[in-house]
This record gives C-alpha cells, structure tokens and sequence, in this order.
C-alpha cells in the first residue's frame, strides 16, 4: 500500500497527517510526502511541514519526501 500526503506549509497537511496515524496502517506501508513550492520563499515553509508530518507520523512508517515546484 501507498499514500501519498502533500503539503504547501499550510496547517491541513498537518491534520491529514494525523488522520493517517490515527488510522494505524500497517507498518510496512510506503508514505510519500510531497512538497509543492510555487516560490523559492516556500521551501522553507514546505521543510518545516514535512518536519512536523515526520513527527506526526512517527517511525512506525517509511517514509520518502519530495519537493516540486509549480502550482
């Protein structure tokens, strides 16, 4: 199983990320966290994101990350 969670350094992504812990999906899924940066001022807001969903979700997952750009 897959999930993938996207942020834009806004307080949603924080929750769905809490929706995904709650839930408790086995441990062995892959989650990939996506970061879309429209500016280059975003990836500081989209490291911090990311930062805060690792926390939430813990180490109980793999978890990959990556940062686009676009809108």
């Amino acid at each position: 199983m897959k999930i993938l969670l996207c942020t834009d350094g806004s307080a949603g992504s924080i929750q769905s990320a809490e929706l995904v812990s709650k839930l408790r999906f086995p441990t062995n899924i892959h989650i990939t966290v996506l970061g879309v940066s429209e500016r280059k001022d975003d990836l500081d807001s989209l490291a911090t994101s990311m930062d805060l969903i690792d926390k939430t979700l813990g180490s109980t997952y793999i978890i990959d990350r990556k940062i686009r750009s676009g809108e």
